[in-house]
C-alpha cells in the first residue's frame, strides 16, 4: 500500500482530502478507535486523476 506522501506526490491536486484522510487515520490509531471514512466525492475534469486515486 503506498504511503500518504507518495500519494500526495503522485496526486498533488487531491493533497487536501488525502490529508483529511491522514489526519483521521492518525487520530484513530492514537485512540484506538475504529476508522469510518466518509464517502468523498471526486469531482473534477478527465484526467486530473480520479481514476488513479480511487484504484491506489
Amino acid at each position: 500500500m503506498p504511503s500518504i506522501d507518495d500519494l500526495i506526490d503522485a496526486l498533488p491536486k487531491f493533497s487536501a482530502p488525502l490529508d483529511d484522510i491522514h489526519k483521521q487515520i492518525a487520530l484513530c490509531l492514537e485512540t484506538e478507535d475504529r476508522l469510518e471514512l466518509m464517502p468523498i466525492l471526486l469531482l473534477g475534469d478527465p484526467g486530473i486523476g480520479k481514476t488513479t486515486l480511487r484504484s491506489s
